[in-house]
């Protein structure tokens, strides 16, 4: 087994967490669980509240605003 070097590991996960979200696959991008709470439209089109901003980019949605989506008046 061969051992890399701590530069090497430091370099590998740079360009891990420098890659942009749509490069990677949805499952390995990991969000932290706070919650901060942010409403976008999916890609279906419809109104969505995320926990905060990493699930909705992990999920390509597009953020419409900060906070819980609201619910239209009648």
């Amino acid at each position: 087994m061969r051992l890399i070097g701590i530069s090497a590991a430091v370099a590998f996960c740079v360009a891990f967490l420098a890659a942009p979200a749509a490069a990677m696959p949805r499952e390995r991008i990991m969000c932290p669980m706070i919650y901060q709470p942010v409403c976008a439209i999916t890609r279906l089109g419809r109104h969505q509240t995320f926990s905060n901003r990493c699930e909705a980019h992990r999920d390509r949605a597009r953020i419409v605003h900060e906070g819980e989506c609201r619910r239209p008046h009648r």
